[in-house]
């Protein structure tokens, strides 16, 4: 009876991982969510935009749409520019002359290859070079001393993963990451507060 109870004990000492459940024990979303997930798997939490605005956060909000109006399935720098663009609009403007904010839009979704919409309700991870785009406007946002994460950070941000679509449409409208950078530094866009 022993080596039984052990048996168990040891079974139950090991994290349970949701890829491990199988598909008929009842494995719903709110059972999955209660199931620890490896850390390889874990989504970035929602604490990870605490210093973001207001409006960077509909910026956010904003990309994640766009994503699903054009039937992707993870979010990619285009369709961070598009929420900066809808939402954020007057920080590109303040730097793009050459073009109005529709314009710039219809460059972008022209470039994009369209799919069935995907519902919204549908969680869309953000690609690999979107992650590297929100780690560059965290240090952006510190570079010129801003407590808060905002639009004019998300711009800065995407200008410096230089590869990107976003930054490839911004380049090709003039825009340097250092010349903007330092016109932030000189003249502030103001301040949003933290909801």
């Amino acid at each position: 009876m022993k080596p039984l109870a052990l048996g168990i004990l040891l079974i139950m000492s090991f994290p349970v991982y949701a890829q491990d459940q199988p598909k008929s024990s009842g494995n719903t979303f709110a059972n999955i969510a209660r199931l620890e997930q490896p850390e390889a798997q874990r989504r970035p939490s929602a604490d990870m935009f605490e210093r973001y605005t207001e409006t960077a956060r509909r910026v956010i909000f904003f990309a994640r749409y766009e994503v699903s109006q054009s039937g992707g399935m993870t979010i990619e720098s285009e369709h961070l520019l598009l929420g900066l663009l809808r939402e954020g609009g007057s920080v590109v403007a303040r730097f793009v002359r050459d073009a109005t904010v529709a314009d710039l839009r219809n460059e972008i979704t022209s470039r994009m290859t369209v799919k069935e919409k995907v519902d919204t309700s549908v969680d869309l991870p953000l690609s690999s070079e979107c992650k590297r785009i929100l780690a560059y406007t965290a240090e952006e946002a510190e570079r010129l001393n801003s407590a808060n994460i905002g639009p004019e950070h998300l711009l800065l941000g995407m200008l410096r993963e230089e590869k990107s679509m976003a930054a490839q449409v911004l380049y090709g409208h003039g825009l340097k990451l250092a010349v903007i950078r330092e016109e932030l530094a000189r003249d502030p866009i103001q301040k949003e507060r933290l909801r």
